[in-house]
């Protein structure tokens, strides 16, 4: 594929498309693209007058995105119209609103977008090849053969079509590679974290939790116990007289029994907390424990 950067900013092009229901008139081409089990496979159909011709896919290599299928099979159609050398018109149909924007952006740098845009303007100078979107599973024939014929694709032995990984894919994989990376420390550290391990032992990048929640769930925090450890605690106990950490304060204080009688949880399994109708309860619970600071500083 030519880099795209070697193109004059004067001599960038889009080619634009429209939405057109499939008429069954005269030749229609319709694309997919698919991915089914982590294998990707893109196709294109020939319809004329509603009857199939001609059809052709291509499994591509499994690092590969469902966008750059669906402009793999638009690339697809665009070389079956340039063999043709008596049709006047053609209408090839997407139902890849993505893939057509992004053809349409005379901007767009995507090596793959460029490839498809530059076989397309050829083939316009020799015919009418005309671009339409069209909505996905709704009942046109030729778009649900050209879904069948993507999915059969990827279940082919062999992969045909290897492209460079894209940059959401690595960005993925990467990520999976980096959390896993993490979820393994996670588990097998000897050293800190094992209360909250209790709690949540499976890593996220998502954001569950604000103070007063991280607060209970890391024991780092406004906890007699806590408090006492560095030195600005008279004393590691709650005024009921048990040890004050955070699991007390989750699990027996009778300070607090009123709110742990509204979280849904097993007590022998503080991972089971972890639940979105708890989450408020836990913020009401981790701002009771806060008000109990004035008795817990040295005066």
């Amino acid at each position: 594929m030519e880099s795209p950067y070697l193109t004059h900013p004067a001599s960038k092009t889009g080619v634009g498309f429209d939405w057109r229901e499939p008429k069954g008139e005269g030749l229609e081409i319709f694309t997919d693209g698919s991915g089914i089990n982590d294998k990707v496979g893109a196709a294109m159909v020939v319809l004329y007058f509603g009857q199939l011709i001609h059809s052709e896919g291509v499994r591509l290599g499994d690092n590969c995105t469902v966008y750059q299928a669906e402009l793999i099979g638009l690339r697809l159609a665009v070389e079956f119209v340039l063999t043709l050398t008596t049709t006047r018109r053609v209408n090839v149909y997407s139902d890849s609103r993505s893939a057509l924007q992004s053809i349409a952006d005379p901007c767009n740098t995507h090596p793959l977008v460029g490839e498809v845009r530059r076989l397309l303007l050829k083939a316009r100078s020799e015919r009418g090849v005309f671009l339409h979107w069209v909505k996905a599973h709704v009942g046109y024939h030729g778009n649900e053969l050209a879904d069948a014929a993507a999915k059969e694709a990827t279940d082919r032995p062999s992969v045909s079509i290897e492209l460079p990984v894209s940059t959401s894919r690595f960005k993925c994989k990467l990520r999976r590679i980096i959390v896993q990376a993490w979820q393994d420390h996670w588990d097998y550290s000897p050293y800190k974290g094992r209360y909250m391990r209790s709690i949540i032992p499976k890593v996220s990048l998502k954001t569950h939790f604000w103070g007063e929640i991280a607060e209970l769930f890391t024991g780092h925090g406004r906890f007699p116990a806590h408090l006492f450890r560095f030195g600005i605690g008279d004393t590691d106990r709650c005024a009921c007289g048990a040890v004050g950490d955070a699991k007390h304060y989750m699990v027996s204080c009778p300070l607090t029994m009123n709110l742990r009688a509204r979280l849904r949880f097993n007590p022998l399994d503080l991972s089971t907390v972890v639940q979105e109708c708890n989450l408020p309860v836990l913020g009401e619970l981790g701002r009771r424990v806060r008000a109990f600071l004035p008795h817990l500083r040295r005066s």
